[in-house]
C-alpha cells in the first residue's frame, strides 16, 4: 500500500486551521452553549504550535454576561513529524487528525472590556505602507464577531500599525497567562 503523506498533511493543516477558526468545531470541545463569539486573535510562528484564543460571552437576563476564553493549540510540528517519519507515523498513525489541545477560562468581564475600550482609541490605516516578503515569521491576527474588520500581519506588521500590533500582542499574551500555559 502507498501512503499518501502528502494528502494526509494537506487534510491535516485543513482541519487544524478549521479549528483554530472555530473553536466551536473542534470536536473535542465542550458545548458552549449559548455563548457568542466577541472577539479572536491568533499567532502561528513557523516553527513552533499555532494558538489562537476566541472570547465568547453568554448574555442573561439582568445579570452580566459571562465571558469564557477557549485557547485552542495545533501541534502543528509534531502532525508534520509524525506524518513524514515512517516510525513515529506507524506508531501514531498517519491519519489526518490534527493534535489539538484546548483549554477554556473564565474572563473577567470588566477586565476584558477595558482592553477593549484602549483598543477603540487605536487609530489603524487599512492602507499600509511599503509591504515585504517574509519567511519563517510568525503571521498574528485579530478579527470581531458580525463582518467586522479581519486584520492579519506577519512578525512586527506594517509601521502604520505599531500601535495596533503591540496592542494585539499583548492582548494574546494576557489571554495565553490566564489559560495558564
Amino acid at each position: 500500500m502507498i501512503e499518501q503523506r502528502p494528502k494526509e498533511l494537506d487534510e491535516t493543516e485543513q482541519r487544524a486551521k478549521g479549528y483554530l477558526r472555530d473553536a466551536m468545531t473542534v470536536p473535542s470541545a465542550p458545548p458552549l452553549t449559548g455563548y457568542r463569539l466577541r472577539l479572536r486573535v491568533w499567532q502561528y510562528p513557523a516553527f513552533e504550535a499555532y494558538r489562537s484564543w476566541s472570547v465568547f460571552e453568554l448574555h442573561r437576563r439582568r445579570e452580566p454576561a459571562l465571558v469564557v476564553v477557549r485557547q485552542v493549540t495545533w501541534d502543528r510540528m509534531h502532525d508534520c513529524q509524525r506524518l513524514r517519519d515512517p516510525l513515529l507515523g506507524l506508531q501514531e498513525g498517519f491519519h489526518s487528525h490534527p493534535k489539538i489541545e484546548l483549554r477554556d477560562r473564565a474572563l473577567d468581564e470588566a477586565e476584558l472590556a477595558a482592553r477593549l475600550a484602549a483598543a477603540r482609541t487605536i487609530p489603524v490605516s487599512i492602507l499600509a505602507g511599503e509591504s515585504s516578503i517574509t519567511l519563517d515569521g510568525v503571521m498574528f491576527g485579530y478579527e470581531e464577531r458580525d463582518g467586522s474588520p479581519r486584520l492579519q500581519w506577519c512578525c512586527d506588521g506594517p509601521a502604520e500599525w505599531r500601535e495596533f500590533t503591540t496592542w494585539a500582542r499583548e492582548m494574546m499574551r494576557w489571554l495565553h497567562e490566564i489559560c495558564g500555559v
